[in-house]
């Protein structure tokens, strides 16, 4: 992530929404129906978490802890003790609102707004 990254992304959102989705199924369809997309994430292991649970909504399973981690690419979490599981076993257990996906999506797309102006400035 680059520095202009930095400085435009919302950490509390992207988890926010991560754990949102997978601990709940109308946040999950909220979020997915605001359309927010991976590449909007300012951290590429949530783009990657977030492009899981697309792929598992997509198939018609249920977004959940089990079929997430499944999906996930696990070499983009090999940096990290007990990878993706560690992850995403972390971001559940943080401090949100599980029905507040779709506000987190918004959030999280402003904040990759914000990165696209301001490295159009610089």
């Amino acid at each position: 992530m680059n520095t202009i990254a930095q400085v435009a992304h919302n950490d509390a959102a992207e988890l926010g929404v991560i754990g949102a989705a997978v601990l709940d199924a109308r946040s999950c369809s909220e979020a997915i129906a605001f359309g927010l997309q991976p590449h909007e994430f300012a951290w590429e292991t949530n783009g990657e978490l977030w492009r899981a649970i697309l792929e598992v909504a997509k198939s018609g399973r249920p977004v959940d802890y089990v079929t997430v981690t499944s999906e996930a690419a696990a070499p983009m979490f090999a940096h990290q003790d007990g990878g993706v599981h560690i992850v995403l076993g972390n971001i559940i257990g943080g401090a949100f609102s599980p029905g507040e996906g779709r506000e987190y999506a918004r959030l999280v797309r402003a904040a990759f707004r914000s990165q696209k102006i301001a490295e159009n400035v610089v």
